[in-house]
């Protein structure tokens, strides 16, 4: 997941999104093979 800034480039002639948070979300089977709890992407979200 990541959260985006949108900046416009006046050198480019448009708009550049650039990442400043981007948590890791592993896999349900990722957590389930190091036993851990499996957070969901909405609850990481939030």
């Amino acid at each position: 997941m990541s959260l985006m800034v949108l900046a416009p480039i006046p050198w480019a002639g448009r708009v550049w999104a650039s990442p400043f948070l981007t948590p890791l979300v592993p896999s349900e089977r990722a957590c389930r093979e190091r036993g851990r709890r499996h957070k969901p992407l909405l609850d990481v979200g939030r």
